[in-house]
């Protein structure tokens, strides 16, 4: 793993004490556990602690998905962990196409629907009507759902009527003069949606303050979910820079 070069900033130095704060958790929720998941895909770890946590994850699946207090999003989370090991469970997949509304959307919700489709796009089924509720959507204007859709919409790779560049600029020009884009997890969405629309130079600029918000424990905001968010962004950038 390489270091990103910037000045006064060792990444990898950060990257290793945000594993060694997760490896310590113990799985407690499905959300926290796959957002682990993936940051541990993303690096050389221990191959224990990816199983133990996938296994944990298995076995709270109920029949064809995730039965939680966020069903819809904590399953479509699932999906995309267990995915990012290879695992792909079809009825899961079946599941999460069922719930999906005429109009295309799932319970006319941006942010669901934007995970659903983070999904599906991560075990290759891909999904047009979906795709086109998010981008002919009016209310898609707050950062955060913007950057989730425009995940989603790089993973089908569906860019029809230039949505994705035309909101990749709006994002690069809402970014604060410390170059975040106000707190911690909205800047981590939004560096992964850079990312993944090719605009790697641009996503790396929030790296200094994503560092800067490190807590002496290792963790960021002293959370799994903020923690693990925040390697899978720094895992994507240390993977572009070798």
């Amino acid at each position: 793993m390489q270091q990103i070069d910037l000045p006064g900033l060792n990444s990898k130095s950060a990257i290793d004490a945000g594993l060694e704060y997760i490896k310590n958790l113990s799985p407690d929720n499905v959300k926290s556990v796959s957002r682990i998941i993936q940051a541990l895909s993303l690096g050389n770890v221990d191959p224990s602690l990816p199983s133990a946590h996938v296994s944990w994850l298995i076995k709270e699946k109920k029949d064809d998905h995730w039965e939680t207090d966020s069903v819809l999003l904590d399953t479509a989370r699932a999906v995309s962990a267990l995915a990012s090991y290879g695992i792909i469970f079809p009825d899961v997949s079946r599941w999460l196409l069922k719930q999906q509304l005429g109009d295309g959307s799932w319970n006319n919700n941006l942010t669901e629907t934007a995970y659903v489709l983070i999904a599906l796009g991560d075990v290759k089924e891909r999904n047009t009507s979906g795709c086109r509720w998010l981008v002919g959507n009016p209310e898609l204007t707050s950062t955060g759902t913007t950057a989730l859709a425009i995940t989603a919409l790089c993973k089908h790779g569906f860019n029809e009527g230039d949505f994705i560049d035309r909101n990749v600029v709006l994002l690069r020009e809402g970014q604060l003069a410390d170059c975040s884009w106000k707190s911690l997890a909205i800047s981590n969405m939004v560096v992964q949606a850079l990312f993944a629309a090719g605009e790697e130079k641009a996503a790396i600029r929030a790296v200094p303050w994503i560092l800067s918000r490190q807590r002496e424990d290792g963790s960021w905001k002293n959370k799994s979910d903020n923690t693990a968010l925040t390697l899978i962004t720094l895992k994507m950038i240390t993977a572009w820079k070798k």
